[in-house]
């Protein structure tokens, strides 16, 4: 619509050339005004085109009050609210210095307080982000290893920059010299020594120096779990079940931990290895209530005969809930957010819905989370709702039920993904990676310059398609191109998907390097994804195949997954067969 309108436009400008300079002036401004509000129409239109176009069943149970009524429970006249409206989106996005913010708080006290709060807790995380930022980096020399043990872990980690084994080795050997605390150098190079795994040279410095950093660590360190999980990991490796399991053990009494689910997982793995009876796998049952969405758990459940997805389906559903008696705060930051979704305004949405997630996160009604995800999911703001979601259910596992697990995995582009894989691939496989690349966003773009749904960077863009990085922001193109790099991936590491998986994230290249280092998957190709050196990648493999697992359970079909000759996850068929 908008391309023939210029045409059209243009053509009338041509017409026009011997027209005098000021009626000229006045029709290309009426002209501008005309293509922008083509332009506006376009894209509200299109935006919520997407939005119904998906989760149908999700955005069917969302009732909304008129805007009339929503305007009475707030305090205004209807004929005033929609500019109200308006100024609470823009006070929103621009701050209190705004004249919309300064507008609504001349009327409306109530609504000024709630939006000083919202940018008083935003103001705190930008904070926190720019602190983060501001850590610098440095080149840690054999000369200065004494001075690098005091500084920060992650900090550490994050700048260690070591050429070859030998450098390391000969690093370590100044870091074994240090005789006071703090040993945070040694820490970090406990975590470096998986560069070079299996080399028995890296593994057995890697021993020592976790031992000569253990006893100034304490378990309210942000290096206790993750020193402990390594090290218990590369024992089980070794065939030291014993040990690995004394490592894992003191992994758990980490206070902050962020690896859990799998110090749970090898704990539970060793005790079924020695023949606990599945009842009696205390670490597992642990797992499964504490992380029921993580591939850990899925694959504890059936190796215990439980049905993963059960044991979140059956509990019980409580529907929609859009006010909460005795909280009339609460309310007015439902309706607001009622407000900003009936007036087009998704991205306030977003912010909106995440903030009153955030201020009531301690008692919030499961009930009331789900509406706003609706909210959130109608107005196509995938991406900040699975955010949402996932941090909730993470503090609050036992909430999740069923409609919960159906607004985190949602399945917006289905169809385009079905007709982009069929035949070749297991499309929720694809489903799977989407979520995890981009959650649904057609226009993310990374700091890495990945656009677009699958993420895709310009230079793999040009291989996989004619015009190729030109293209990254078309939704069809994208999944298109994406379907043919994993088929491409897939073909390179023999079919399989963890390979493959592994190779979207860190490069092919580098999985090429870790396959020479570490050729051996058989028998147990989950190790082999927990020994991968880059954190990222361990996690980024299975949270996909997770996702792969739920979406094949949600809203497919098993048998469909197992389909001979399409390109699937191994891992998860076996799954799909067990449950």
């Amino acid at each position: 619509m908008a391309g023939a309108a210029s045409l059209a436009i243009s053509r009338r400008l041509s017409a026009l050339q011997f027209f005098s300079l000021p009626i000229l002036f006045k029709f290309v401004t009426i002209t501008r005004f005309v293509l922008f509000s083509l332009c506006v129409f376009s894209f509200s239109s299109g935006a919520l085109a997407a939005s119904k176009s998906s989760d149908t069943d999700v955005i069917k149970s969302l009732d909304l009050p008129s805007p009339e009524h929503l305007a009475t429970e707030l305090g205004y006249k209807p004929n005033t609210f929609k500019k109200a409206v308006e100024d609470f989106a823009s006070a929103i996005s621009q701050g209190r210095q705004s004249q919309a913010y300064r507008r609504l708080c001349a009327q409306d006290e109530q609504t000024c307080a709630l939006i000083a709060d919202f940018h008083a807790q935003a103001a705190d995380a930008k904070r926190d982000r720019m602190r983060k930022k501001k850590t610098k980096r440095f080149r840690i020399t054999e000369e200065t290893t004494a001075q690098a043990q005091r500084f920060d872990f992650h900090v550490l980690v994050n700048s260690l920059r070591v050429e070859n084994e030998d450098k390391f080795a000969s690093l370590s050997a100044r870091s074994l010299e240090e005789t006071t605390c703090p040993r945070n150098l040694s820490s970090a190079l406990t975590i470096k020594a998986e560069e070079y795994f299996p080399s028995a040279r890296a593994r057995d410095l890697a021993r020592k120096l976790f031992a000569h950093a253990k006893p100034c660590m304490k378990p309210e360190d942000v290096e206790f779990e993750r020193l402990h999980l390594r090290l218990g990991l590369y024992a089980y490796y070794d065939g030291s079940r014993q040990r690995a399991r004394e490592l894992l053990v003191e992994a758990k009494r980490a206070v902050e931990p962020t690896e859990r689910y799998r110090v749970l997982y090898w704990l539970g793995k060793i005790a079924q290895d020695s023949g606990v009876k599945a009842r009696d796998n205390q670490d597992w049952t642990d797992l499964m209530n504490e992380y029921p969405l993580s591939f850990y758990a899925i694959k504890a459940a059936t190796q215990v005969n439980k049905d993963p997805l059960e044991m979140i389906t059956q509990r019980k559903m409580g529907g929609v809930k859009r006010e909460v008696p005795g909280d009339p705060e609460l309310n007015r930051m439902i309706h607001w957010l009622e407000a900003l979704y009936i007036h087009k305004k998704p991205s306030s949405v977003a912010k909106w819905a995440s903030w009153i997630v955030r201020a009531n996160e301690e008692e919030l009604d499961v009930d009331v989370l789900h509406y706003l995800s609706t909210i959130k999911v109608a107005a196509g703001m995938y991406r900040s709702n699975i955010s949402m979601l996932f941090s909730y259910f993470r503090k609050n596992p036992k909430a999740l039920n069923d409609e919960g697990l159906k607004l985190l995995y949602p399945r917006p582009y289905f169809a385009m993904i079905e007709e982009a894989s069929r035949g070749k691939i297991d499309a929720f496989l694809v489903m799977g990676l989407m979520r995890q690349e981009s959650a649904f966003d057609s226009k993310a773009v990374s700091r890495m310059h990945a656009k677009g749904l699958m993420q895709i960077i310009p230079q793999t863009a040009r291989r996989l398609a004619s015009q190729g990085h030109r293209k990254l922001m078309d939704e069809k193109e994208n999944t298109k191109m994406g379907v043919k790099y994993l088929l491409q991936l897939g073909q390179k590491f023999d079919g399989s998907a963890e390979l493959v998986l592994a190779g979207y994230n860190a490069g092919p290249m580098k999985v090429d390097e870790w396959l020479r280092r570490h050729p051996e998957r058989k028998p147990d190709p989950l190790l082999w994804n927990d020994l991968i050196p880059y954190m990222e990648t361990r996690d980024y493999v299975v949270s996909i195949l997770r996702n792969n697992y739920l979406y094949t359970r949600l809203y497919g079909k098993s048998d469909e997954a197992l389909e001979e000759g399409m390109f699937a996850s191994s891992l998860v068929r076996e799954l799909l067969v067990k449950k």
